[in-house]
């Protein structure tokens, strides 16, 4: 039976749980505070999982420390669980069961309806977006929304995402006058008491109107302007697009569709004129002109690292470029991997992993940095860089797991006036992963909100950074053997006479051998073989060597035959010799 009161688990035994609002289609998840070997798909020797109300389902592990529960069905909407867990067919040390609750959400969406446009074929189409509170069939959602024009049906285009569907009426054409093109939708597929509509003017034939200005963000913020014609391209849209007080002004038409972008900083309102000389494709001139002021909002502040890969060469320098937007300052955090761990390390990651991380390494640094700001770089990618010269002189060897992250008071972002977040604890340089504790309807509601904490929550980014000049590379050959070339990534040369040491999973050393003038080790073939590791002047290189990390060939014909003697050999010519 389930107990009615929640019995909150061992924390020596349980990481974490499921917890607040979860999908209906989804698992409940518990996380063990230690891994016990399990391999994902395995099912335990019996089910811990009960719930009140019953569930019919089965448990399994995800992971070597991760249970899930997968209900037969789904759950029920708008319910709470409590769920009982027993952990004593899985650890002896489990006395008494576990519980907590959980709750699906209530059925209901939202409908947002964008600006009618001109498709390319001439004909017209209205975008918009559905969101629901949970994860639905798409064949359940595509009921829900219906559209009518001159008595017709137009067919309605859908792509489906999670909980997010994105949808297009289409397939209509305007007639010898206005008319409305009609939208409802009715909730009642999804069990959701959400009905309701609206009318959309559609112009006569003919007529060449501005539907709709506003702000989009396409990797830069644009103001967006649709039209009721797709328009003619090869026109100049100076003088005939204009934003007050700025110039140097970008156009992409397409279709019905003119995208604008600004070489300096949006304002907060962008005054957007539309004169008469602009046309359309087939030389129609607009009917009326307009003019507009758009709320232009403040981009989400962010950070990111400029550039990808793990390795970064001295030649370089010992500066990793990051960017920032929206930002007048970062906080760095440096997890250390020392060179004795990077073996235990590549046992459960590839060189940008970051699986089991407490086990291999630690933090060893953390600092807040002050960044220039200005009006003049809202909503702007800022560049910036960080030296590794002082970290390197402190610790000689190993990888960095570098992640930038930034605080409330580092954070340039209007606010919305009706929110109210005074009393809101958020995180600071010392209690950087302290989470908010509230619930979870509020963390969910609030998770892009930069004035709230719960935006903190996941504002991190990460990367794996290993300081070296060494490169390693492997190929196993038809006779038998495995030849490790080893290249220097500043000059692209090849490193004649370094020392490559092949270990196995177990970090047993099978072997070494030098490299020879032109760079290459050859080894004999070994299924012990693990990882290949070089060293040379303080810097490392490690390589992979597992079947897992091989290339995969089989988008190409690899297959065949050997020749028993002499060596084989292509000529190409010159066509017609």
């Amino acid at each position: 039976a389930v107990p009615s009161a929640v019995s909150p688990a061992d924390p020596g035994l349980v990481a974490a749980h499921s917890a607040g609002t979860v999908s209906r289609h989804g698992e409940i998840l518990v996380v063990l505070a230690r891994d016990y070997g399990a391999q994902a798909g395995d099912s335990p020797i019996r089910n811990p999982f009960r719930l009140d109300p019953h569930v019919e389902g089965s448990s399994a592990w995800k992971d070597g420390s991760t249970l899930a529960f997968k209900p037969s069905a789904p759950l029920e909407a708008g319910t709470a669980y409590t769920v009982s867990v027993d952990l004593s067919s899985v650890d002896s040390a489990a006395r008494e069961p576990f519980s907590f609750r959980v709750r699906t959400p209530e059925p209901a969406f939202t409908v947002e309806l964008g600006s009618l446009r001109a498709a390319r074929d001439r004909s017209l189409e209205l975008p918009g977006r559905l969101v629901l509170s949970d994860i639905e069939a798409s064949d359940k959602v595509e009921r829900l929304l219906s559209a009518r024009f001159r008595g017709l049906k137009p067919g309605i285009a859908w792509t489906h995402q999670g909980a997010v569907h994105d949808f297009t009426v289409r397939g209509f054409s305007a007639a010898d006058r206005d008319d409305d093109l009609e939208v409802s939708w009715d909730g009642r597929p999804v069990g959701a008491a959400v009905r309701g509509g609206r009318s959309v003017r559609v112009p006569a034939a003919g007529a060449f109107e501005v539907t709709g200005v506003r702000a989009v963000r396409e990797g830069e913020t644009c103001l967006e302007i649709t039209l009721s014609s797709p328009v003619d391209p090869g026109q100049d849209f100076r003088g005939r697009i204009e934003v007050e007080g700025l110039g140097a002004l970008r156009f992409a038409p397409a279709g019905g569709i003119v995208r604008v972008y600004a070489s300096a900083a949006w304002p907060e309102e962008a005054r957007v004129s539309i004169g008469e000389g602009l046309r359309d494709s087939e030389g129609r001139s607009l009917a009326v002109p307009v003019q507009a002021t758009v709320p232009v909002s403040w981009e989400k502040p962010a950070v990111r690292f400029a550039t990808a890969g793990v390795i970064l060469p001295t030649g370089e320098g010992l500066t990793l470029p990051v960017e920032t937007r929206n930002l007048a300052g970062v906080v760095v955090e440096v997890f250390r991997i020392p060179g004795d761990n990077m073996l235990q390390f590549l046992q459960v990651n590839k060189l940008d992993g970051a699986n089991e991380l407490y086990r291999t390494g630690e933090v060893v640094w953390r600092k807040a940095f002050d960044l220039p700001w200005s009006d003049a770089r809202r909503n702007q990618w800022t560049a910036s860089g960080l030296d590794f010269g002082p970290l390197l002189a402190k610790y000689k060897d190993g990888m960095y797991r570098i992640r930038l992250t930034f605080l409330r008071d580092q954070v340039r972002y209007v606010c919305k006036t009706e929110h109210d977040f005074s009393g809101l604890v958020f995180p600071t340089l010392d209690t950087l992963d302290r989470r908010w504790e509230g619930d979870w309807e509020s963390r969910y509601k609030f998770r892009d909100d930069p004035c709230h904490p719960a935006f903190y929550e996941r504002n991190s980014t990460y990367r794996n950074v290993l300081i070296s000049d060494l490169a390693l590379g492997a190929k196993r050959d038809a006779d038998g053997l495995t030849r490790i070339f080893a290249v220097d990534l500043r000059t692209a040369k090849p490193i004649p006479d370094l020392e490559v040491i092949l270990y196995n999973f177990q970090r047993r050393e099978l072997s070494r051998v030098r490299t020879d003038k032109n760079g290459f080790a050859a080894f004999p073939a070994s299924r012990e073989a693990f990882a290949a590791v070089a060293y040379r002047a303080g810097q490392s290189a490690y390589l992979k060597l597992d079947p897992g990390s091989a290339l995969a060939v089989s988008h190409f014909d690899a297959g065949g035959t050997a020749a028993e003697s002499g060596v084989k050999g292509f000529l190409y010519g010159e066509r017609g010799v």
